[in-house]
């Protein structure tokens, strides 16, 4: 398990069954250095992608590309329009939509 919060990870990690659990940034660091490429038939990115800049995303998706497998899948979630985690981080962190779906209020 990899996360970019050491809070997060310290969680885990008192769980014996997650022996490989790390600290990353999706950015920043080589997926590869700690995963082995290509090795991962599904990576699961939960609430990291909507904070990205625009420009961010790039390094990101291919970090994430580098270790899955050739027919590997991403799941993500990311923050919905106007919910609470939107608000919190809105004012700190502006965020450009990107796309949505539907009318926007």
């Amino acid at each position: 398990m990899c996360d970019f919060s050491p809070r997060a990870i310290g969680y885990v990690h008192v769980n014996p069954q997650y022996t490989n659990v790390f600290v990353a940034n999706i950015i920043n660091d080589d997926s590869t250095a700690t995963i082995a490429p290509e090795s991962l038939d599904l990576v699961s990115a939960i609430c990291c992608l909507s904070p990205l800049a625009l420009g961010d995303f790039p390094p990101a998706l291919d970090n994430i590309a580098c270790v899955l497998k050739r027919v590997g899948r991403l799941l993500f979630r990311d923050y919905v329009i106007g919910s609470q985690a939107e608000v919190h981080f809105a004012a700190r962190c502006p965020v450009t939509r990107i796309s949505t779906c539907g009318p926007m209020a």
